[in-house]
Order: C-alpha cells, then structure tokens, then sequence
C-alpha cells in the first residue's frame, strides 16, 4: 500500500517520510508537513491532543492546506506604541 507521502510525492522523498523509526518516537508522530511548492499550498497535520479522538500520530490525522500566496501576501504586524 502506497503512503499518504508516496501518493503526492512519488519519489524517494515520499519514502524516506513515509518510513517509520524504532524510537519512542516516529517520523511525523507530533506534526508533519507537506509543501507544494508549485501550487504555493502548505498541508499540515497535528497529533491528537490529549482527551481527543482519533489516531494520536499527525502522519494518520487530517490535513489542513494553507494558501501560501494569501498568507505571504499578509501585512506586517504594526509594533503598538509603548
């Protein structure tokens, strides 16, 4: 069965994110991230927070995209006067 990773990216790089460790903790257990360059987008996932429900690792939650071009395209905060 083909990842979440290997299904978007289809190279190597989805492999290598898609590949689980020994550790405590694994590739992607507390937040992972997908870029899309091209399309300027940002998918992101978080793990589940205590009391809820769901998978715990984010590399099995839904993902979330962000319009990278909007979000850039945002003013920069004004400093409040002291």
């Amino acid at each position: 069965m083909r990842s979440f990773y290997q299904d978007r990216l289809g190279t190597n790089i989805g492999k290598a994110h898609s590949k689980k460790r020994d550790d405590a903790f694994s590739l992607g257990d507390v937040h992972t991230v997908v870029y899309d360059h091209a399309a300027m987008k940002m998918y992101v996932a978080t793990a589940r927070p205590d009391g809820g429900a769901g998978p715990l690792p984010a590399y099995q939650r839904q993902f979330t995209a962000l319009d990278m071009t909007k979000l850039f395209s945002e003013p920069a905060p004004e400093a409040e006067a002291a």
